[in-house]
C-alpha cells in the first residue's frame, strides 16, 4: 500500500542518510565509530521486521528471519564482550579520579587540559577539589603566550597532563615542552582505556649545596 511504501522510505532514509553523512565527514574528522552509529540499529531492526511481515515469498521470509537471528547473536556476543573486556567499556573517569585522589595530594597537584576548559567528566567527579588549568583554545597554536598561560603550575610540585584529545589540540607537544622549560620532568603515566594517558610531571628538585662539592 501507499502508506507502507512511505514508511519503508522513511526507514531507508533513517539508515542511509546518517551513515552517508558520517562517512563523508570521516574524511575530515574520524567520527565513524560503533557507539556513534547506534541510532541506525532500530531502523535496521524495523527493516528486517518489514521483510519478515511483508515478504511475499517464503524464501525471503526465512532469509529475513535468519538475518534477524544473526543480528541478535551479534548483540548478545557484543554485550558479553562489553561487560568482560574493559577496553570496550566507556571512559572510566570515576576510577581515574579515585586513583588521582589516592596518589596525589590536592595542595601539591594541578591538572592541565589542552582544551578551552577542563573536561566535563572530570569536573563532574572532582567538584573543584583539585586545581585545574586549561590552555583556553581548541588549537594550542592559537595561544600566543603559552608559557604565560602555564605559569600558575609553578606553585605545584606535580602537574598531571591529559592526553585526551591532545593529538588534535597540541599535535606538536608544545604544552609538554613548555612544562619542561619550567623545570618539570615526566616521571610516569596513568593509562586508562578510552581516556588514554595522564602524564605525570614533577618539578626537578634543586641540587643541594653539598652536590656542588
Amino acid at each position: 500500500t501507499q502508506t507502507t511504501k512511505k514508511k519503508l522510505q522513511l526507514v531507508l532514509i533513517w539508515l542511509i542518510v546518517p551513515l552517508l553523512i558520517s562517512w563523508l565527514i570521516s574524511f575530515i574528522v574520524p567520527v565513524i565509530r560503533p557507539k556513534r552509529l547506534l541510532l541506525l540499529l532500530p531502523g535496521f531492526y524495523l527493516l528486517i521486521s518489514w521483510l519478515i511481515s511483508y515478504s511475499w515469498q517464503k524464501k525471503l521470509r526465512w532469509l529475513a528471519g535468519l538475518l534477524f537471528s544473526l543480528i541478535l547473536l551479534i548483540n548478545f556476543y557484543s554485550n558479553y564482550q562489553y561487560y568482560n573486556q574493559p577496553q570496550y567499556q566507556r571512559e572510566n573517569w570515576r576510577a581515574l579520579h579515585q586513583e588521582i585522589q589516592q596518589k596525589f595530594a590536592v595542595e601539591q597537584t594541578i591538572l592541565v587540559f589542552s582544551f578551552p576548559t577542563p573536561f566535563a567528566p572530570w569536573r563532574w567527579y572532582d567538584q573543584g577539589q583539585f586545581a585545574t588549568l586549561s590552555t583556553g583554545v581548541l588549537n594550542i597554536k592559537n595561544n600566543a603566550d603559552l608559557r604565560q598561560t602555564l605559569k600558575p603550575v609553578n606553585e605545584y610540585q606535580y602537574v598531571l597532563v591529559f592526553d585526551y584529545l591532545r593529538d588534535l589540540t597540541d599535535p606538536q607537544d608544545q604544552l609538554l615542552t613548555a612544562l619542561e622549560a619550567y623545570g618539570y620532568h615526566g616521571i610516569g603515566v596513568l593509562d586508562y582505556p578510552q581516556i588514554g594517558f595522564v602524564r605525570i610531571y614533577r618539578r626537578q628538585p634543586l641540587l643541594s649545596y653539598a652536590n656542588w662539592h
